[in-house]
């Protein structure tokens, strides 16, 4: 069993990034300054003209990966009301839903499940968090969007599923 293990939590993670698909040059600005860029879980290498660039993560041991995403969600949480506080609104004000994003993208971008990463993450727990914040949830055209496209990229996606969202609930 402990050789299992080591093959599945061992294993480098390598997702492919297309500038204007899943990956923009802000996207990539904002990683290279942000507290992931050095703290050994990502590495990344830029898409050149012609060639993709890549996103390289090494997937830890579930106890690691556990204590990244408590890290990741904590950082989130001091960000924005509790959702106990909050009630049921149209839209969400900038810095929460910057908040969201980038909670979203960090828990995508350190990969911290063996599998199904951007389907956990880009439908279940970024729902989860605009539920929380009494919001529409959204439908993502394009969950990828969370690989290492801009913060603002992100919110644009965002804003246009919950609009896709509701189109669907009221047809």
């Amino acid at each position: 069993m402990r050789r299992v293990v080591s093959r599945i939590y061992g294993a480098l993670f390598r997702a492919s990034l297309s500038l204007g698909r899943n990956c923009s040059a802000q996207g990539l600005a904002e990683f290279h300054r942000s507290a992931a860029a050095t703290n050994g879980w990502i590495e990344v290498e830029p898409p050149t003209h012609g060639h993709p660039g890549r996103l390289l993560a090494q997937t830890r041991s579930p106890a690691l990966c556990f204590d990244k995403a408590q890290d990741i969600l904590s950082q989130y949480a001091a960000q924005v009301p509790p959702p106990s506080n909050c009630r049921q609104r149209a839209e969400l004000d900038d810095a929460t839903m910057h908040a969201i994003a980038q909670c979203c993208q960090q828990l995508n971008q350190h990969h911290l499940f063996a599998e199904a990463n951007i389907r956990t993450i880009g439908f279940l727990c970024l729902n989860k968090l605009l539920l929380d914040q009494g919001v529409a949830p959204t439908i993502l055209e394009y969950p990828k969007v969370l690989d290492m496209c801009s913060t603002a990229d992100i919110i644009a996606a965002i804003r246009q599923g919950q609009h896709r969202f509701q189109a669907l609930q009221a047809a």
